[in-house]
């Protein structure tokens, strides 16, 4: 009798896929989580990187009340945040995930002692793809509340945004 256990299956989902790959094609996704095949990349434009840079760099460390009008007192805390939340098991599927990511930024809430996310965009987002980056801002949401190592930075995310 084999006495070995196997080792447990983990997939690793990213939020940026819960976005774009998810809500575009559905079997890419899958494929993708269960079987490591990746859909051919769409060429992107390095314009947009570069913005992205740009618009993390100018907003780090500053107040977000003064540069965004209507904004909540706070400041900008970081840029490019990496994380990972803890395993997530579903017992009816019997399939385990983890989230890896890496978010734009984190914002501190001065009234609240609580957190928020940002994520950049170098365009305006429809009404439709706006609903979509709720589900990558709660998996970042998440992976900050319950991180692998057990230790949680930022556990009261309180917002989300774009």
């Amino acid at each position: 009798m084999d006495t070995q256990t196997q080792k447990e299956q983990v997939y690793k989902l990213s939020p940026s896929s819960l976005t774009y790959l998810y809500h575009e094609c559905k079997r890419c996704f899958y494929n993708q989580i269960k079987y490591g095949l990746y859909r051919p990349d769409n060429p992107f434009p390095s314009i947009f990187n570069i913005i992205d840079k740009e618009m993390k760099q100018h907003y780090l460390g500053k107040e977000t009340h003064e540069e965004v009008e209507g904004m909540p007192a706070g400041q900008f805390l970081t840029q490019d945040v990496g994380v990972k939340s803890a395993l997530i098991h579903f017992k009816k599927s019997g399939n385990t995930f983890v989230i890896k990511g890496t978010l734009d930024t984190l914002v501190g809430w001065r009234d609240e002692n609580s957190y928020g996310i940002i994520d950049f965009k170098c365009s305006n987002p429809s009404e439709k793809s706006i609903a979509y980056y709720d589900y990558q801002l709660a998996a970042y949401a998440y992976s900050c509340k319950y991180p692998a190592n057990g230790m949680s930075l930022y556990p009261n995310i309180k917002t989300n945004g774009l």
